[in-house]
Order: C-alpha cells, then sequence, then structure tokens
C-alpha cells in the first residue's frame, strides 16, 4: 500500500520533501496537476462583449476551472499560436456564425 501524500504549508517544505523522499512510495491519484501564469500581465484592454457571449466564456471557463479571463487569454493564445492567421479564423467564424 502506498504512503498518503503529505500536505505542506509553504514551498520550502514541499521543496525539502521532494529532494528527501522516495517518491515512488507515495500515491498520486488524489492529486489534482495546476498549471501556473508565470508571465507577467503588463498590459490591459477594454474590450466590449454581449452580455450573452461573456456568459458563454464565463461559463467555458468553469467547465475547464479557471477563471474567465485567463481563459480569454488562453484562447486568444491557441488562436495566435495554433492557427497563425487568425484573420482567416475569424473570416471563417463570421461566415458561420453571420457576425456582422
Amino acid at each position: 500500500m502506498k504512503k498518503k501524500f503529505p500536505d505542506f504549508k509553504t514551498d520550502d517544505e514541499a521543496e525539502a520533501f521532494v529532494e528527501t523522499a522516495d517518491l515512488s512510495e507515495y500515491d498520486f491519484t488524489g492529486l489534482v496537476p495546476m498549471r501556473f501564469e508565470l508571465k507577467r500581465k503588463d498590459t490591459s484592454i477594454s474590450l466590449r462583449l454581449p452580455e450573452e457571449l461573456l456568459e458563454a466564456v464565463r461559463i467555458q471557463a468553469k467547465r475547464v476551472g479557471i477563471p474567465y479571463q485567463r481563459f480569454m487569454r488562453w484562447f486568444l493564445y491557441f488562436c495566435n499560436v495554433r492557427f497563425m492567421d487568425f484573420t482567416f479564423l475569424y473570416l471563417r467564424l463570421s461566415m458561420r456564425l453571420h457576425f456582422p
């Protein structure tokens, strides 16, 4: 039987544990993966959205388990990196969804 993973109050406690413990002895099934945003956000924007769209974004963010503003940043990043041409994506969406 594997050991229960201990709780830590500080990062120093966690680091000391990881440096000395044999992690193969511990049960990690109850742990939840976390993602951290480490880059500084030094620019803000003001964006006017229809209430229904903002509510849809909030619902999707809640499903993923992250704050809606982080979800929006992630989506913009994903579109920029994955599609490399946001204009093309916008044109395809606007044709399908009939955006003005």
